[in-house]
């Protein structure tokens, strides 16, 4: 009789069941403190006129809370959440840069990277720049930017803290006027040969302005053109236009116009025109006025 043996084999294999630990522990708790404000501010506001533009400096601080901990690297980012754009009035927006230097452009955002102690409490500063040539209406303008704080694991950010950073400016409010096609402040209009009703060339005026805005015209002569010889004076009387409006040069200050502000950036232009009036029996010769034009805030 032939007899079957069976064997069976059991390998017992011993099982190691353990808790995984991550080749980077976090090696510190921080946080964000005393942190700023970005309240930019200057005297007189933003201006939209000045073609430099300027940086304010605001900050934070780090703090490694545990005393007895390691050494750990810590990184802060800063980021704009309302588009790196402040709202203001009208629907208006003042673009900023956040920066790590006032001179050097960033952007939108700056990251800074710590290395920080145990305990050890670190200042960081940044600046807000708003760049020149915006040209916006006065006013208050706000905005928001983040502040977000991680510790670096090889490479990998956990989150520690994280701030809401309300950002503040005002814009001041700024206008300028030019003569179109001259150069200087200075323009001269020529009649010519004096006769009545005698139109001059217009003379056109470009207004830039972020308010409400006057054109203001003083007139030495009060709306005469003057010839003083021999003791003797003898006048020619003129009228003035400006944007087809007639202007009364005969009081001390006369308001040519008031206009709505702001005014697009390529500004208001709009036409300056004398005309003569009666010449009457005067002495023959030169006559001359000096007109003084202004522009100030409208008051209405």
């Amino acid at each position: 009789m032939t007899f079957l043996r069976t064997t069976t084999l059991l390998w017992l294999v011993p099982a190691v069941i353990g808790l995984g630990v991550s080749a980077a522990e976090a090696a510190c708790d921080a946080k964000l403190e005393r942190v700023d404000t970005a309240s930019w501010s200057r005297s007189g506001g933003y201006d939209a006129f000045d073609p430099v533009g300027y940086a304010d400096q605001f900050g934070f601080e780090v703090l490694h809370l545990d005393k007895d901990g390691e050494p750990c690297e810590v990184v802060a980012t800063l980021e704009a959440t309302t588009g790196a754009r402040l709202d203001g009035p009208g629907g208006d927006k003042l673009a900023y840069d956040i920066r790590t230097d006032a001179n050097l452009p960033s952007g939108a955002g700056v990251t800074f990277r710590l290395d920080l102690e145990p305990g050890e409490r670190r200042r960081v500063a940044y600046f807000i720049f708003l760049p020149p040539g915006q040209f916006v209406g006065s006013g208050a303008y706000d905005g928001q930017l983040t502040i977000n704080l991680a510790e670096d694991l090889n490479g990998t950010l956990e989150a520690e803290d994280r701030r809401d950073v309300p950002v503040r400016a005002t814009a001041g409010s700024g206008a300028r006027i030019s003569f179109v096609g001259a150069i200087g402040r200075r323009q001269t209009v020529d009649f010519g040969e004096l006769t009545d009703d005698k139109a001059s060339p217009p003379v056109f005026l470009d207004v830039r302005s972020t308010a409400d805005y006057e054109v203001r015209l003083t007139s030495e002569e009060g709306g005469k053109l003057v010839q003083r010889a021999d003791g003797k004076t003898w006048s020619v009387p003129y009228r003035t236009t400006i944007d087809g409006d007639i202007v009364d040069l005969e009081k001390a200050v006369a308001i040519g116009r008031r206009f709505s502000g702001p005014t697009d950036p390529g500004g208001d232009r709009m036409p300056l025109v004398f005309r003569l009036g009666s010449i009457g029996n005067q002495r023959a010769g030169s006559y001359r006025d000096r007109i003084t034009i202004e522009i100030f805030p409208s008051l209405r």
